[in-house]
């Protein structure tokens, strides 16, 4: 069986009366890059509230978008961020960081987090972007990237989930396993999980570091859309793994038997929604 990893080799204001769980320091100039944020964030909401403009990002209700990053939407911890501001209300931006929460929410073994809408990169274009990062792409899969049957979208947010191997033992995790799953909502709580598009393979490696994967006990995720016959004329998927040095997009060889290992992990689409895409 070729594998993730070796087919080579082998996501109403709140007054200061009421006391509201978050309070974001004041909107001041020279604020630098906290500053900039709770503008920006005031600016894609559509609200002159610094307060209301962060509630709307934290409760999900609005992401904030850059067109060239692709970045995964972060919440801030404003109660954490107060906290930590000087009296005058001045944030550092290393103090921001320090707020971020994860990207991502885990529950029973299975991972979520969402992405920002897509903004129609096609298979020849993630390989040049990867590129041009430094990350790694197989050649298989920049096979599968090149074929016809990759379909880039553009303004599509994707809510995914991602299923642990370890939900299944080791004789029965094989591909039409998973998916049978997957579309039952097994490990969903009765949500029912649909095939994403290829190119969530491609978020995937964008915006998880090899430490992230590491965190959340994985070595590779693959994204379980349709499979794409690579170079060799085998149906292939696409994932992210942090074996081989370095962050790569490798491609595995996927049929209804494919037998799959413990240490992955398996995404499905648990929502997808189209979103007009920012052009702050």
């Amino acid at each position: 069986m070729r594998n993730l990893a070796h087919k080579e080799t082998s996501m109403s204001a709140e007054t200061k009366e009421s006391k509201p769980e978050y309070v974001i320091v004041e909107v001041l100039p020279g604020l630098g890059q906290l500053n900039a944020l709770v503008k920006n964030s005031m600016k894609q909401t559509g609200t002159t509230d610094p307060n209301e403009a962060i509630r709307r990002v934290n409760s999900g209700e609005w992401f904030l978008v850059e067109r060239k990053a692709q970045a995964i939407p972060r919440r801030i911890n404003l109660g954490k961020l107060t906290e930590l501001a000087g009296p005058d209300g001045i944030a550092l931006l290393e103090d921001v960081e320090k707020c971020l929460e994860p990207k991502w929410i885990e529950e029973d073994g299975v991972i979520y987090l969402a992405f920002p809408p897509t903004v129609g990169r096609t298979g020849e274009g993630w390989i040049t972007y990867f590129e041009k990062k430094g990350d790694r792409v197989s050649d298989w899969a920049k096979s599968v990237l090149r074929s016809d049957e990759f379909k880039p979208t553009t303004g599509v947010a994707y809510k995914i989930a991602i299923l642990k191997g370890s939900l299944w033992n080791d004789s029965s995790r094989i591909t039409k396993n998973i998916r049978r799953d997957a579309y039952a909502g097994t490990f969903t709580k009765g949500k029912t999980l649909s095939d994403p598009n290829a190119e969530v393979a491609c978020l995937i490696r964008d915006n998880f570091t090899e430490e992230e994967i590491e965190a959340v006990g994985l070595w590779w995720i693959v994204a379980m859309h349709e499979p794409i016959k690579d170079s060799d004329g085998g149906p292939s998927v696409l994932g992210a793994g942090r074996r081989g040095g370095g962050r790569w997009l490798r491609s595995a060889f996927d049929d209804p038997v494919s037998g799959w290992g413990r240490d992955g992990g398996f995404a499905f689409v648990v929502s997808q929604v189209s979103a007009e895409v920012s052009e702050a």
